[in-house]
């Protein structure tokens, strides 16, 4: 008992030092006057990896997305003033990013009943690092599991964010403002949520995917879908030259097969399209290509629009892209070959350092090499 006395005595004295004349520490908020939202875990479960969502940021029973709120019990008038001036803030920024997407809420009003406090859309939306997301799928099959539209978004930041790190580690910085994703579910969707932009937000650009289902069944193809619709649209945002399209048709195959979990990628135009489950099949099927005497023609290849691309076309667009991957180009280099205005094959030996013959020998050396994971398998 004489021991806890002293204890006791001891940090109130401690605390009497410490603390200016007449003021000792806020016990509520820990003298920052700022306290944690009640159920905060609860609250903002997933939401860590956004920067705004409609699904908060329209929810004032989520104090819409603010991890705080002042302390109403401060004792320290200048750090409650500011606090209450950073929440005041921070809610007005929540309020205005939610009233821009209440056009589309508006025109795609959903049928099923609210709840939590938020008016039911046809789309979830949010705000990331790099995208301006609107999320139009319904419930959806992921890791075996049936996810709400709104956890569906929240799954595929992470993967969108993970493309937009990998092609900047190749190209460097694609896109120096968010760009607007939409994702919908059919042409007459898509229509009418362009009309919308159209009427009510002439200052955005949306970028606007088509997903249909019975095309792309199931979680591995929508996500490839994404990825070669991104890889498409954030080269073009580099002014991506004419006679350099199969950069775009190749790179979007590189990053199917390393970020989708099981790739199964289309090659060539519909009439003959061909399935490719790995890049091993890939590699395969051009180094039996080129044994067999089949040779590109880099001119020919160049001179295509991606949407003229045989098999053959994308296959040997994905290996040559590959070739110069691997061939450690830094990303400035990279991006200067993606625009320079001369001619491709001024531009590759400009900054690859490469004629084309040169460049057509090197990369046939490259993909004639035996695919030792076929060869063990």
């Amino acid at each position: 008992m004489i021991r806890l006395f002293a204890f006791l005595s001891f940090l109130v004295l401690s605390l009497l030092a410490t603390a200016q004349e007449g003021e000792l520490p806020c016990v509520p908020c820990g003298s920052t006057g700022r306290v944690r939202t009640v159920n905060q875990d609860v609250l903002y479960q997933g939401e860590d990896n956004v920067l705004f969502c409609a699904n908060v940021a329209g929810n004032q029973r989520r104090f819409r997305g603010m991890r705080f709120r002042p302390c109403p019990l401060c004792k320290f008038p200048d750090l409650a003033a500011k606090a209450r001036e950073e929440y005041d803030e921070g809610i007005r920024k929540q309020v205005e990013w939610y009233r821009l997407r209440q056009p589309i809420d508006r025109a795609f009003k959903s049928r099923l009943r609210s709840a939590n406090g938020v008016p039911n859309s046809k789309f979830s939306h949010c705000t990331t690092e790099h995208f301006d997301l609107t999320w139009g799928t319904s419930k959806h099959v992921m890791d075996g599991k049936v996810v709400d539209r709104h956890g569906v978004m929240h799954r595929y930041v992470d993967r969108l964010e993970a493309l937009c790190q990998s092609m900047e580690s190749v190209f460097g910085t694609l896109v120096e403002e968010r760009l607007n994703l939409n994702l919908v579910t059919g042409p007459p969707m898509a229509k009418s949520l362009k009309k919308v932009y159209r009427e009510s937000l002439p200052e955005v650009d949306p970028f606007v995917v088509i997903w249909q289902a019975g095309k792309h069944k199931g979680d591995d193809r929508l996500h490839e879908l994404l990825v070669h619709q991104l890889v498409d649209k954030l080269l073009m945002s580099v002014d991506l030259s004419d006679d350099r399209q199969w950069v775009s048709v190749g790179a979007g195959h590189h990053f199917a097969h390393s970020l989708v979990e099981s790739p199964r990628v289309r090659t060539g135009v519909l009439a003959e399209q061909a399935y490719h489950d790995s890049a091993d099949s890939f590699a395969d099927i051009v180094r039996q290509r080129l044994e067999s005497g089949v040779s590109p023609d880099f001119a020919a290849l160049s001179a295509k629009a991606p949407s003229e691309f045989t098999s053959d076309d994308s296959l040997f667009a994905w290996s040559w892209v590959e070739f110069l991957m691997q061939a450690g180009h830094a990303p400035d280099k990279w991006q200067a070959f993606l625009k320079d205005p001369q001619p491709v094959a001024n531009a590759l030996e400009s900054h690859f350092g490469a004629s084309v013959s040169d460049f057509l020998e090197a990369w046939k050396q490259f993909a004639s090499r035996p695919n030792e994971s076929s060869d063990n398998s």
